[in-house]
This record gives C-alpha cells, sequence and structure tokens, in this order.
C-alpha cells in the first residue's frame, strides 16, 4: 500500500526552535527493500519514516539536530 506523508523539519539545535519547510513523499510499503516495507497502518508508516530520517546510524543518537524531522499527517493513497 502507499501513504502520502506530510513532514516538516525542525532545529532542535537552537532555541527557540525553528521550523523549515514542509516536504511531501509518497511511500510504498509494499517493497521489500523499503524502511517502510511491512508498515500496515498510519502510525506504523508515521514511526518508521521519523526513525528512517532521524536515527540512521544509532538509535539513540539524532542523526542531524538542525533538521530533525516530525510527521504531521500520513494519509492512505488509493488507487483511481
Amino acid at each position: 500500500m502507499e501513504f502520502q506523508v506530510l513532514a516538516i523539519t525542525v532545529d532542535v539545535s537552537s532555541t527557540p526552535c525553528r521550523f523549515g519547510e514542509t516536504r511531501s513523499e509518497t511511500v510504498d510499503t509494499r517493497n521489500p527493500d523499503s524502511p517502510f516495507a511491512g508498515c500496515s497502518t498510519i502510525q506504523d508508516v508515521e514511526f518508521a519514516y521519523e526513525r528512517y530520517w532521524n536515527y540512521r546510524t544509532d538509535p539513540d543518537v539524532l542523526h542531524d539536530p538542525v533538521q530533525k524531522v516530525k510527521v504531521l499527517t500520513v494519509t492512505p493513497v488509493f488507487a483511481a
């Protein structure tokens, strides 16, 4: 299944935090090589998306505090 993800980057290294532009991306959970393989709910996709972009090499270290990714919405894409 495909999902449309709307996310924003946040610079958490500054006080106050600064927000970047939103970005939209379609992810496909059917691709076995995708970091979203096996996701079946919008919550699964949200967690996987943030984990993929924020914790690339270590689950305990934020990859880039200047561009932390926060998901705003996840919407299933239905074929027309």
